[in-house]
């Protein structure tokens, strides 16, 4: 029926534009015209090329004026004559015409005028956006590469780590991991419930009762001995020797358990695309180290704990040296956690077990970094974005260059990296959609050396912020700049590379200062205790400790004055006043709804608006969501020395999981015995 319908339409509309014509014939003809003015008529008529009623029209008008001149006794030829070239006059009457035309068809006409600029110029960016290709320069894989091969092979650690972690018993094999990929567990090293547990089940300190998965814990690494001296060996070298990229570390089926010949093997792969496993491991490592530690703490074995704690910071100067902000990450975590395995071993009731000389190499080797910046190097993501820029824009040579196909392809990577993580895909349809815009994303985005422009801009700035304290706010307002444009939609969108590739750095300053603030507070329970035991009291104030034991007072991060300290029932308290600038003796702050205490990361959004604000602990608002909005200053400080420590409770779930740690142990140990004394089980 719906065919039927469009046949009979359309023969009505050919009906209808032959009998226009014809009107305009019969009309012409019905005349009494002589033929050769008729023949005038019919020429200029469908010369006009108007619509088919004005061409009625203007037959009608002519035919009149003509009548007129016969009336008046001009003969055909003159009349003919007069009227002049039709030609010029089909034109006259064109243009007289179409401007009595409405506001609606000259609307059209622009639209239609403006469509077809807009199409050759389409056309036009289509084949600059098209046929342009990226140049690659810069291996900026080799240059990296070139860092960390600069180590002499007898000096790296990865070669001795790879040994151990191979070696490890069953018990540290995950029952989790799908064997291809690092990324979704662990294949043969740690597993990561394993560290959950030899990280939080730590024994009885400050009157707090040991956790439930102490035992266990405590067995495992008496059990694994050989395997811990082998990481402690690797974490005395100066270097690690992981190299990154196709031939490197990574190529190796025996430690990850993949065809070197994969896909994410091959060469030419960008920088954000490099895999990154020794993290994992290197992670997992350090909690190993730090738990037998604290078996050696428990023991009194002051000089073991020692060395692990120099080790410990050798780690994690071996975890920078890729250079990538996440390296830079990792290394702050296992450095903070050797902070906090000085801050278990200064316990009261263990503090006796550390001579002097020891006191002094435990802050010694906890010494170094002062500032953020120390600890977070930003060039390393520079030349992530630089080998993405490289590979997405053309090169003049000059350091400018536009747009290519390129830059689409790796941001749709990145995204479909992202998106494959979370299970989303994009349809066919959408991507040959985005994929046809890219002439125009051309056009619109900046070029080559306006992007890299920017993002230096952006990057001095968060270097500024982190050679300076957060107290002093350096560069916060250039930082506001930058998120107030980043939460702008369009410029989020000529940015696109930029804040797909970079990472986000709101609290990236938080995590250093912390850990620097901790250290300055060991440093100052050190020296308090080498004064206390040449004097026999603790010392009033941290003035009497300087020079002798201290370079300098340490300084308050909040108010950059002297960081405050008092003794207390058990020894020295060491703090800072927080934000409320306000000296509350070392109270410390905790959860409007709980007595949960607040983490710096907590208390130090309230002042600093160059940082991203994070849900306020306890701040519900009326639909039940965490407000993202600072909460109301603490009035309490705060406190640095000595640390709060919980014993977790081990659920169902996890005292299962040990349980069956320690039956593979033990079977594995039976095992090595011989055949008589294998398990049953």
């Amino acid at each position: 029926m719906a065919q039927e319908r469009s046949i009979q339409q359309t023969s009505g509309a050919e009906t209808q534009r032959a009998n226009d014509a014809r009107r305009d014939r019969e009309a012409i003809a019905a005349s009494g015209l002589p033929d050769e003015l008729k023949s005038l008529i019919t020429d200029v008529v469908k010369r006009t090329r108007l619509r088919r009623r004005e061409r009625l029209s203007v037959a009608q008008e002519l035919i009149g004026h003509f009548e007129d001149a016969t009336d008046a006794g001009v003969s055909p030829d003159r009349a003919k004559k007069s009227f002049g070239d039709p030609k010029l006059a089909a034109r006259l009457i064109r243009r007289a015409k179409l401007r009595q035309r409405g506001m609606l068809y000259r609307v059209m006409v622009v639209a239609r005028s403006l469509a077809l600029v807009l199409l050759v110029i389409y056309l036009i960016a289509a084949i600059r956006y098209f046929t342009g290709k990226p140049t690659i320069r810069t291996d900026y894989l080799a240059l990296m590469n070139q860092r960390i091969t600069a180590t002499p092979e007898s000096e790296r650690a990865w070669p001795i780590y790879r040994n151990a972690l191979l070696k490890v018993t069953p018990a540290l094999r995950s029952d989790t991991a799908n064997g291809s990929d690092p990324a979704n567990g662990f294949i043969l090293g740690l597993d990561s419930n394993l560290l959950a547990d030899l990280s939080d089940g730590v024994p009885a300190s400050r009157g707090q009762p040991a956790s439930p998965a102490w035992p266990a814990v405590r067995k495992w690494v008496e059990m694994n001995r050989e395997t811990i001296n082998e990481f402690a060996g690797g974490a005395s070298k100066p270097g690690l020797g992981f190299v990154i990229g196709q031939g490197g570390s990574f190529d190796d089926p025996e430690m990850f358990g993949f065809d070197p010949k994969s896909p994410r093997s091959k060469a030419d792969r960008p920088l954000w695309e490099q895999v990154l496993p020794q993290l994992t491991w290197l992670r997992g490592i350090a909690h190993v180290l730090r738990a037998d530690a604290l078996v050696a703490l428990e023991d009194g074995d002051a000089a073991r704990v020692v060395v692990r704690i120099e080790q410990m910071v050798q780690l994690a100067r071996q975890v920078r040296e890729g250079g990538f902000l996440v390296n830079d990450l990792v290394g702050i975590g296992i450095y903070s956690l050797a902070i906090d395995l000085v801050d278990q071993s200064l316990d009261p009731a263990r503090l006796k077990a550390f001579s002097e000389s020891e006191l002094a190499r435990i802050a010694h080797a906890i010494a170094g970094p002062q500032q953020a910046s120390d600890l977070v190097n930003l060039e390393g993501e520079r030349d992530l974005f630089m080998d993405m820029v490289q590979r997405s824009f053309t090169d003049d040579g000059e350091g400018d260059g536009r747009l290519t196909p390129a830059a689409w392809d790796e941001l749709s990577r990145i995204r479909g990296t992202m998106s494959s993580a979370m299970g989303e895909s994009d349809p066919w349809a959408l991507n040959v959609l985005k994929r046809a815009a890219g002439p125009i994303a051309m056009l619109a985005s900046p070029t080559r050396r306006q992007v890299v422009s920017f993002y230096d801009r952006y990057q001095q700035a968060w270097k500024a912020s982190m050679m300076s304290p957060l107290r002093e706010g350096a560069g916060a307002s250039l930082l506001r700049e930058f998120k107030a444009e980043r939460r702008d939609p369009i410029h989020s969108t000529r940015y696109a590379l930029i804040y797909a590739i970079s990472p986000s750095f709101g609290r990236l300053q938080v995590a250093p200062e912390r850990a620097i603030a901790q250290r300055d507070a060991l440093h100052v329970v050190i020296a308090a205790e080498l004064d206390r035991r040449r004097h026999g009291d603790w010392p009033a104030t941290l003035e009497v400790l300087v020079p002798g034991l201290l370079p300098r007072v340490p300084v308050d991060p909040w108010t950059g004055g002297p960081m405050a300290y008092r003794v207390g029932e058990a020894g020295p308290v060491v703090y800072s006043v927080g934000p409320d600038l306000d000296d509350d003796q070392g109270r410390r702050p905790v959860n409007a709804d709980s007595t949960s205490h607040l983490r710096h990361e907590q208390l130090v959004m309230i002042d600093h608006p160059q940082i991203d604000p994070v849900p306020t602990a306890g701040a519900i608002d009326a639909s039940g969501s965490t407000s993202r909005e600072p909460g109301p200053k603490p009035d309490a400080d705060w406190v640095l020395f000595p640390a709060i420590r919980h014993a977790p409770e081990l659920t169902v779930r996890e005292d299962a999981y040990w349980q069956r740690v320690m039956r593979i142990e033990n079977r594995t140990a039976s095992t090595e015995l011989g055949p008589g004394g294998v398990d049953a089980e």
